[in-house]
């Protein structure tokens, strides 16, 4: 998307030979290297507002298939702790009924095994988020790292070529100074 600057050397070498005095080499070879220094391309303002858009357009996709995840393996959790909780209670009331002379002494050995149980569960869930939690952390340094690597080179470049364009405008603009002053010398003898 880049763009060169047009720029007609023939017309500009004319100039140079007609107005300022120049011989036709000289104002040619001028015009050809002022020509060539600004044939090469640059980034144009609307075209970082495109980049920057498509990379906002980016992170939003990547926030939004996030969020689509993490509901999923929300969902998912919780259909397993639901699971794991129908279970629990299919057992229990197995044992209930298996063991009602024995549920006296079996009651503490019981309440025991479920708040183990609970605190596995818990335990295991917790790990699960802690993990999935720094998975995301990672996932997330690493893209604003590539961000951050991606916006510091396209700063370099546009630095590097607006440095190109400052000299190459102060040169033609001392190159017009004089063309200036030597018409202005040339009508006043």
């Amino acid at each position: 998307m880049t763009m060169p600057i047009r720029f007609d050397t023939l017309e500009y070498a004319r100039k140079l030979a007609a107005d300022a005095g120049l011989s036709p080499a000289q104002a040619e070879a001028q015009a050809q290297a002022l020509g060539d220094a600004m044939a090469e391309a640059t980034v144009s303002p609307s075209e970082l507002v495109l980049l920057r858009s498509d990379l906002i357009a980016r992170m939003d996709i990547l926030k939004s298939d996030m969020v689509a995840k993490m509901d999923v393996l929300k969902t998912d959790l919780i259909g397993k702790v639901d699971g794991i909780r129908h279970d629990l209670v299919g057992k229990l009331d197995g044992l209930r009924n298996d063991l009602v002379g024995k549920m006296d002494v079996l009651k503490t050995d019981l309440i025991g095994r479920m708040d183990v149980l609970k605190s596995d569960i818990h335990a295991h869930i917790a790990t699960q988020l802690n993990s999935l939690r720094e998975d995301f952390d990672a996932r997330l340094k690493a893209l604003e790292r590539r961000f951050d690597a991606k916006l510091e080179a396209l700063e370099q470049r546009m630095s590097a070529r607006f440095t190109t364009a400052y000299w190459l405008l102060a040169i033609l603009l001392a190159v017009q100074g004089a063309t200036m002053a030597a018409v202005v010398n040339l009508l006043l003898r």
